[in-house]
Formats: C-alpha cells, sequence, structure tokens
C-alpha cells in the first residue's frame, strides 16, 4: 500500500490505511506500507518511509520526495503480490512504476476528491482544479480496478472520464471500539459543563470543512445550553475561535486540538449529537465513527455523506443552509425520544462500515486480481 500520508500524520486515509493493514494482519496476510518519513516516526519492519520535505501551506504534513534508497531490495526481499495505492501523487507514481516494473496487479483507492484542495497549493490555487482532476483520472485509468468510497465518487469518476472498473467499497472501522464507552468522559475530566447537551464534531480545523456554516448553525441553536466540542486541529483553527467570539458564543465552544485515536471513542460517547458540515467529504468516516457510538447525525447532505446518513432514520441530510443545520440541531436537542430512537438505529446501521466486513471484500478483490479473473 502506497501512501502520501500515514503516522503520525493523523487523517481519514491513515485511519483507514492503519485498521486495514491490522484487518488484512489478522486474516493470515503481509501488508506492507511505503508512505514519507515524519520526524520521531518509529521504525517499522513492514514501513517503508520515503525522504520527505515539510509541506508549506499544510503544517504537520509531509511530502514524499521521488526517490528512495534501498527501494529495490526492499521489494525483492519482501515480494509483494499487489501494489495498492491510496494517493495519485508522489508515493501512487512510485507505485504504479513497481506494478509496472514487477507486473503485478495495481487498484487505486480515490479517497479524496483531490481538485477540491488545490487551495493548498503555494501558487495557483483554484486555477489547478482542472489539471489536477484530469490528472487524477490518468491515474485512475492505470489503474486494473479503483476503488471508490462511496456512490457519489463512483458517480464523479464516470462523468470525468475514468473507464476502468469501479467498485464501491468505504473505508471501515473496529465497531468493538465504540461498544460500552464512557458517555461521560467530557464532563467527568472537566471539558465541559456537567449537565449540558453536547453538540459534537470532529476533523481537522480547515478550510475545506466547512466550519464557518458549522458555527453560525449552532449559533442559530434554541437549545442555549448546548455546547458544541470540535475534536481535531488544523490551519483555522484561530479563525475559528475569533468567529466563536463575533458569534458571542464563545463560552459554549470547546477545542480539543489533536486527540488520540484510542480517546475518540470516549470523546464521541460524550457526544449527544453529531454536527458534520463539510461539502467535499468521500465518505466522512467519522460520520460511521459517531453512528458506532450511538450519536444521531446532523449533516450537509453533500457527495460521500449522503451513503453515510440514513436521512430522518438515524440523522438528518440537509442543505447548505445555516437554519435548516439549526432547526435539526434543535429538534435533536429538545426531543430525547427521537433522540433515542435515532442513536438505536445509529448503532445499527455502522455495522454496514464494520472493518470485518470491509477487509474481507477488499481481500476478494485482491485475489480476483492475482488470479486474473473478469472484474
Amino acid at each position: 500500500m502506497w501512501s502520501d500520508s500515514f503516522y503520525p500524520y493523523v487523517s481519514g486515509v491513515t485511519r483507514s490505511l492503519a485498521e486495514t493493514r491490522e484487518s488484512l494482519k489478522g486474516l493470515g496476510h503481509e501488508v506492507l506500507i511505503f508512505a514519507p518519513g515524519y520526524p520521531g516516526a518509529l521504525p517499522e519492519e513492514d514501513v517503508f518511509r520515503f525522504p520527505s520535505v515539510p509541506a508549506p501551506t499544510n503544517p504537520g504534513f509531509y511530502l514524499a520526495l521521488p526517490f528512495a534508497p534501498g527501494l529495490g531490495r526492499y521489494l525483492n526481499r519482501r515480494r509483494p503480490d499487489v501494489v495498492h495505492i491510496h494517493s495519485p501523487f508522489t508515493a501512487g507514481r512510485m507505485g504504479i512504476r513497481v506494478a509496472k516494473k514487477l507486473d503485478l496487479p495495481l487498484v487505486f483507492t480515490y479517497h479524496t476528491m483531490y481538485a477540491l484542495y488545490t487551495h493548498y497549493s503555494p501558487v495557483a490555487g483554484n486555477l489547478l482544479k482542472n489539471t489536477v482532476a484530469s490528472y487524477t483520472v490518468a491515474v485512475a485509468n492505470r489503474a486494473d480496478l479503483v476503488i471508490a468510497p462511496s456512490t457519489a465518487v463512483r458517480e464523479y469518476l464516470a462523468g470525468l472520464g475514468v473507464k476502468k472498473p469501479v467498485e464501491v467499497l468505504p473505508s471501515g472501522i473496529k465497531l468493538q471500539d465504540f461498544a460500552d464507552r464512557d458517555s461521560e468522559y467530557l464532563r467527568r475530566n472537566g471539558i465541559v459543563p456537567p449537565g449540558r447537551p453536547v453538540v459534537l464534531t470532529a476533523g481537522r480545523l480547515a478550510r475545506e470543512k466547512n466550519l464557518d456554516v458549522l458555527l453560525e448553525a449552532f449559533a442559530a441553536t434554541k437549545v442555549k445550553d448546548a455546547v458544541l466540542v470540535l475534536a481535531g486541529d488544523g490551519p483555522i483553527r484561530r479563525n475559528l475561535e475569533s468567529k466563536a467570539q463575533a458569534l458571542g458564543i464563545q463560552d459554549r465552544v470547546f477545542f480539543l486540538g489533536k486527540v488520540p485515536p484510542s480517546v475518540m471513542p470516549d470523546v464521541y460517547a460524550s457526544g449527544d449529537v453529531f454536527l458534520f458540515t463539510s461539502m467535499t467529504e468521500t465518505q466522512g468516516l467519522v460520520i460511521a465513527e459517531a453512528k458506532a457510538a450511538g450519536l444521531p447525525v446532523v449533516a450537509v447532505g453533500a457527495l460521500g455523506v449522503t451513503d453515510a446518513v440514513k436521512h430522518e432514520e438515524d440523522g438528518f441530510l440537509l442543505p447548505n443552509d445555516v437554519l435548516a443545520i439549526a432547526s435539526a440541531l434543535d429538534l435533536l436537542l429538545s426531543d430525547p425520544e427521537r433522540r433515542r430512537r435515532m442513536s438505536s438505529r445509529a448503532r445499527e446501521n455502522a455495522k454496514a462500515f464494520s472493518m470485518d466486513r470491509i477487509a474481507r471484500e477488499l481481500l476478494e478483490i485482491y485475489e480476483r486480481l492475482v488470479a486474473g479473473r473478469p472484474l
């Protein structure tokens, strides 16, 4: 598996890689990760690190350099059967070259709507969108099979001109990690006041997450004793803190910063409602995690989020409208019985994202490719 990000950097992609690796190893297979080097990353026998440099516009992210001393010897020693790239950029390109050189099946997971992230480029910005979209389509068309994490991404790829087979397979989560967790974690640790309803969101604090709308919607709710907790960090945190102050809700908004993955299940369990306003998500992995913890979801119904939430069953899918989002929050926060009912459905529906099931489906894809069976 080849990726332009991996631990200690935390993102949906890195979590997906780590969970998939663990599950496939549990099924008796070897998984090698090829990823950029990070300061403080401990050496692992099954992780090959490329030389890297800090990204100029994304603090904490490192860019792999397009050379890898010792890579040939490492591959000769480990002898992989399948190349699975998780990025179309530097690491992914190296994976493509390796697949071609060793005549191995090539899988590409299209994790991210890459063209929507061109604002991280130090030059050109939005002018890069068409170029990036065309480039990623070209990468997809070099693969034997493309994995889309949602039906929305599959349709998006078809519209862009991807001709190779595309299968929908979301990233999985370990459901057992979210069972019987500490529902008082945030209150017991003095992070939020006791006895207050908790609206939770999780993810990077970044421009593409549409967090201005999230704060405005929370400010517009009628349940004024509710608090908002943001789990995660990112480049616009200070801007959001200023925004909360300007909206007059700074005393009800709590920024947790980076939260260790081992602690996040307790953070989810401490919430009452999960709020998600991103419009660029290919699937919304944090939504699946929140549902596994029993949180009904209020989300903007965009792209892959539409696969993750069953409208009016385990949450609400809404337009990107402050008042509509605030109204749904009020409905859940003021109606404990509805909240309990939707919480039960959320736990049940989260089973569709079981890592055990996803890993077995991925393994079937690999086996078909290695055996040369029709896709």
